[in-house]
């Protein structure tokens, strides 16, 4: 029989903290390395939380973030620049070209930011709902069942295959 597969559920709001395992959440071992992850809800509270896994994934993890911010970034240094362009071109400025090639490329990096982030998104980040709840799928059982006994009531396992 090979080992089991769990899902874990972490209740509660960004900010109230959780202690994570001695245990790598993706594959129990006992040298995790704790990684900060975090995302936007829909309206725009930030959720976060610290993460006990192996390094391979840690490194997966920092990457996915740094693709991340450059797709932001861009996407919102190319807004800006649509305001400039949208200036521009209600006063008939010569600087209207000037004003929409840095829209364009900047368009062009957030997009294939984007892409590049959603192919390099770790398969065990956690997912947020709106209840500021957090979702990771794919958990080693042992890390699962330390880190529900560690926080009391807020962690709920679920049992996901055997496999």
């Amino acid at each position: 029989m090979g080992r089991e597969i769990f899902e874990v559920r972490i209740g509660g709001r960004s900010g109230t903290p959780v202690h994570p395992s001695d245990l790598a959440l993706t594959d129990g071992s006992t040298a995790p390395v704790q990684v900060r992850v975090w995302a936007l809800s829909y309206r725009l509270r930030p959720y976060r939380l610290v993460l006990a896994v192996d390094r391979q994934t840690a490194a997966g993890i920092a990457r996915f973030h740094r693709v991340r911010w450059v797709a932001l970034t861009a996407s919102l240094l190319a807004a800006a620049s649509a305001v400039a362009l949208l200036a521009t071109a209600l006063t008939w400025s010569p600087w209207r070209m000037l004003t929409g090639l840095p829209m364009v490329l900047l368009l062009g990096v957030a997009g294939g930011a984007s892409f590049l982030a959603v192919r390099l998104r770790p398969p065990r980040y956690p997912e947020f709902d709106s209840r500021g709840e957090a979702v990771i799928a794919d958990v080693d059982g042992s890390a699962a069942a330390e880190w529900a006994s560690r926080n009391g009531g807020r962690i709920v396992v679920e049992r996901r295959w055997t496999g």
